[in-house]
């Protein structure tokens, strides 16, 4: 296609109204949400899809997830329709025969509770949606040849549904209570029904009618499943036992074995094997036509008690099994029995809460331990949410220091002489009472309702002994008057069970934590949630504010979006909240919300910090990202031409288009320099060529405006040179530019070993041998011997490192030194001759400044950076620099990848028996061939994601822990190699 034809497509398909990016169809405030990988509530439903490629995964968080049975990851998800509470969840869903249309119900969210959603596979698009049931659908099956729908319902009837015309084609009345399960016979002639009213009904598929009442379980029918040859039904539930029924005529056959509480169960396709999902124990598989149980997958620990759902893949080989508190998916080998992946995300509950003595502390519990503080039989807090650091501005995550864990388990739930407790023998999930004892009496008891019934309940009562907070099943958090028992107001915001609580010693928080994953503080006085916290289980975090203003780790963000509603016709949005990090990561506007609990004073004050005027509250709906659309190249494309022509756009619904960046493999290439199109800012364009490298390369496309940036738009081409193409062999050269400053003018400043780190590396990675690896090694280090890195002396070696060899080298810019903050949160490396009190603009350079010189070769960048060295303790607060803070500055505004000394405040560690910093230290360790296929493959190459994975394990283990190396790639594949070490050939 020539460039005159790709405009014009660009400009049909861009620009007429099939593309123009719009508002929600639904003007819906949108929901902030957790995406961490996996399920963060109870899975209901799983089976594989009929190809056997993937599993199909949902339940109480709302989402589908369709996981990859090969690799073990979740591929895409599936959202739709949801609103509180419990609106949205799914109990039920299904995939046609073929594979095309998913069947999904639940409660649904609005004034239809029963909705079933028809949904195209392939797309996650909303095709249809069946109406009629008056409660929630808790059960749904496709006959086998697709024509019809099944779906039992909370309001005791079964419909079955015509899918091509979405009309009820018979409505099956008789039982007595809810429906928990459907399932066509092989045939597609009849239909069997279990309920809740202990009894199954064997219906006539075509004409309706009831065949036969079944009669005989001693408990209720959760799980009903056909045997492929049609001859057999079988039956499980709340009774205890798994019984076998004749298919023809309803007869009850015999005991297939002795099971309670049994949730699912499946035939695997040849008929010899029956699955069974027991929800008080194990997973047992049975030989139907033996007779007994052949393989059992117990759970191993408390994490994988209570399953919710099971299913065997298409060809036997492999059973699902879905549960826990981890909400994990376990897939089995049959034939083995061994386990072959766990499906799950990067959440855990929060099983322990507390408060220090100083009130700005939060420890918590995730590990699954014998004992947890406040719950009953429980203990050891391990990790802390820090409220306050240094200026009062900042909130951390770290390991919970042993002092701070001991005075949270030391603040008992009692006060004034008053304790809370269960009665003395009972069993909480059958008899949910609470007694107020004072000096040994009993003087009041507080009685839950049935809803509240769980197997523990987390209670904590207020220091000065007038209320008693109690967490419930259903996420809410019941405040009740200890005088009186009344009940006085509910903290809603939970959508899992609260597994503990606690309450600040001044009483002002509370904390609760929950199966949900996350953990929250409340304001005690109002009830009003003030911080959500998802601690993530790689050590990642992100805490919000019910307006969305978040503060994080370095990728913590990644871990939660906007989900934005378009009815229950229509798929749902969804924006991660990394999207938005312009506008909403704010640490600073998060703190002061804590100690205020009024957003727009929060805003004031952070904002008249960076010298701003604070602007009203942002709304999603007004800062909606911009999208991009690429015309050329296609994905997948395979050329023999070295030169691809790239033509693509960008498109904003209300702000302007600011940047529009194109990557080549990882290395920008291209920014926003195009006029807009048509005259409008909202709309741009780029046009260009680029130089394909031999190979695989990646082009990635990400466009921005002033509040939001689009998601990456990746396209793949390979290029293969036709035969007899010369193609350029000369390796790449390695440039550094090192800058290690210790004697500054400022005496305060002066550190003991950041020069010697610069040196140190300049020598580590110059040793290199010529040819191997790198054509050569350039190294230039600051300041030269008997010179001063002076801001003049460091912006001559940034050119330096700007223009020495070509667009193929690997830069790297290692600083070791002092950097700060100015006032409007700029960050600033010192110049030698920057005073701790001086303007940083005097002497030092701003962040964007280096970065522009090291990324403005277009070639493969690397920043090394160490400047809260602990030698900053006697200086100005403004050298405390929040490191993460600034590490997701860099990677949102510069291709490059980055390695830091620290996390957060964290000062970094210099000992006089490494005579370096603890960074260092750990690079050098790593660039001497032990980072070598840590992370990698150990083939005498070490690659810089491989470096990077050894420096962030390696510097809390040489520091006890005080300090937390970074490592970032951005948006740049990290896998190529840095060092070859010696006897690796060329």
């Amino acid at each position: 296609m020539n460039r005159a034809r790709l405009r014009t497509s660009l400009a049909v398909v861009v620009l007429g109204t099939v593309w123009l990016p719009a508002p929600p169809l639904r003007a819906e405030e949108p929901i902030l949400t957790i995406d961490s990988g996996g399920h963060t509530a109870i899975v209901r439903t799983v089976f594989f899809t009929p190809d056997g490629r993937n599993l199909v995964s949902a339940g109480e968080d709302k989402v589908i997830r369709v996981w990859d049975v090969a690799i073990g990851e979740t591929v895409r998800t599936i959202r739709g329709q949801v609103g509180s509470g419990n609106e949205g969840k799914i109990y039920a869903a299904a995939i046609s025969p073929g594979g095309e249309t998913l069947a999904v119900g639940g409660l649904s969210a609005g004034s239809e509770p029963g909705v079933v959603r028809l949904i195209d596979f392939q797309s996650g698009q909303v095709i249809g949606t069946l109406l009629g049931s008056k409660n929630v659908i808790s059960s749904l099956a496709f006959s086998p040849d697709g024509r019809f729908l099944a779906a039992g319902s909370g309001d005791t009837i079964v419909r079955i549904w015509e899918v091509a015309t979405k009309r009820i084609f018979h409505t099956l009345s008789g039982h007595t209570q809810s429906i928990n399960s459907v399932a066509f016979s092989p045939d597609g002639q009849r239909l069997v029904s279990g309920s809740l009213d202990h009894t199954l009904r064997l219906w006539d598929a075509a004409t309706g009618k009831l065949v036969r009442l079944m009669e005989g379980s001693d408990g209720e029918v959760w799980a009903v499943a056909y045997s492929p040859d049609g001859r057999f039904i079988g039956s499980g539930g709340g009774g205890t036992a798994v019984l076998l029924w004749d298919a023809a005529s309803g007869d009850f056959l015999r005991v297939l074995a002795r099971k309670p509480n049994v949730f699912a169960l499946a035939f695997s396709l040849d008929g010899q094997q029956l699955l069974m999902d027991a929800r008080m124990g194990s997973v047992d598989i049975m030989s139907f036509s033996g007779g007994g149980i052949t393989a059992s997958f117990y759970p191993h620990d408390i994490d994988d008690f209570f399953p919710s759902a099971t299913a065997f893949s298409p060809d036997g080989d492999l059973a699902a099994t879905a549960g826990g508190r981890n909400q994990r998916i376990k897939v089995w080998n049959l034939g083995s029995g061994d386990l072959v992946w766990r499906l799950l995300g990067k959440g855990m509950p929060v099983l322990g809460v507390g408060f220090g003595f100083d009130g700005l502390s939060v420890v918590f519990e995730q590990d699954l331990r014998p004992e947890s503080t406040n719950l009953p039989g429980r203990s050891g807090l391990g990790r802390a949410l820090l409220l306050s650091r240094d200026d009062g501005r900042r909130i951390t995550i770290e390991e919970a220091p042993l002092d701070l864990a001991i005075q949270a388990q030391n603040i008992a739930i009692q006060a004034h002489k008053v304790q809370l407790r269960s009665p003395p023998g009972s069993a909480s999930d059958i008899d949910p009472v609470f007694q107020v004892v004072r000096e040994g009496n009993v003087v009041r008891e507080i009685r839950l309702d049935a809803t509240s019934r769980y197997f523990d309940h987390s209670f904590a009562l207020t220091p000065d002994g007038r209320s008693i907070v109690i967490g419930e099943n259903d996420g809410n958090l019941l405040i009740y008057d200890a005088s009186t028992g009344g009940l006085t107001r509910q903290l809603v915001g939970h959508t899992g069970s609260v597994l503990a609580v606690a309450v600040s010693p001044d009483g002002r928080l509370v904390v609760s934590g929950s199966s949900d994953q996350t953990l929250r503080l409340w304001d005690f006085a109002s009830g009003k949630s003030l911080l959500t916290v998802f601690p993530a289980s790689d050590g990642e975090w992100v805490a919000w504010t019910p307006e969305g203003y978040y503060t994080s780790s370095l990728h913590g963000d990644l871990y939660i979006g906007w989900q934005v509603n378009q009815g229950p016709d229509h798929a749902a949005l969804y924006y991660p909240a990394a999207q938005f990090q312009a506008e909403y990561y704010r640490p600073d506007i998060v703190a002061e919300y804590l100690q205020t609990g009024d957003i727009q004073i929060a805003l004031e004050r952070a904002n008249a910090r960076r010298g701003m005027v604070a602007p009203a509250v942002s709304s999603i709906g007004s800062i909606y990202p911009p999208l991009v659309y690429v015309a050329s190249p296609k994905d997948g494309a395979i050329v023999d031409l070295e030169e691809l022509h790239v033509l693509a756009a960008a498109l904003s619904a209300n702000l302007p288009v600011t940047d529009l960046r194109i990557l080549l493999n990882g290395v920008k290439i291209s920014g926003v320099q195009e006029a807009p199109l048509k005259g409008n800012p909202r709309e741009r364009e780029v046009e260009f060529d680029v130089t394909l490298r031999s190979g695989a390369n990646v082009l990635t496309f990400v466009a921005a405006h002033e509040k939001a940036r689009s998601e990456l738009v990746e396209r793949h081409v390979t290029y293969r040179p036709p035969p007899g193409t010369t193609v350029s062999s000369g390796k790449p050269n390695l440039i550094l530019l090192a800058i290690g400053i210790s004697d500054y003018s400022d005496p305060s400043l002066k550190l003991s070993y950041a020069g010697d780190d610069a040196q140190a590396i300049a020598t580590a990675l110059g040793k290199q041998q010529p040819g191997r690896l790198f054509g050569e090694v350039r190294t230039r280090v600051l300041p030269a011997a008997g010179g001063r890195a002076d801001r003049a002396e460091i912006l001559d070696g940034l050119k330096w490192l700007r223009t020495q060899g070509t667009p193929r080298d690997v830069r790297i810019l290692f600083l070791s030194g002092h950097g700060g903050l100015d006032d409007r949160r700029n960050f600033f490396f010192y110049s030698q001759d920057q005073g701790a009190s001086e303007d940083l603009d005097l002497h030092s350079l701003r962040a964007d400044r280096l970065l522009e010189d090291l990324i403005a070769a277009r070639s493969p960048a690397i920043l090394m950076i160490d400047a809260c060295h602990a030698g900053a303790a006697s200086a100005p607060a403004r050298t405390r620099t929040d490191v993460t803070e600034v590490i997701k500055i860099f990677r949102e505004r510069f291709q490059l990848v980055t390695f830091a000394a620290s996390t957060g405040t964290e000062l970094s560690v210099e000992l006089p028996e490494w005579k370096h910093g603890a960074f260092t230290k750990a690079l050098l360790e790593g660039l001497s061939g032990i980072a070598d296929g840590f992370g990698g493959d150990k083939d005498g190459r070490i690659e810089v994601k491989e470096l990077g994975a050894w420096v962030v394990d390696r510097v809390p283990k040489l520091t006890g822990g005080s300090q937390h190396a970074l490592f970032d790639s951005g948006w740049v594949d990290a896998s190529f190699p840095i060092f070859a070490l010696d006897g690796v050939p060329p």
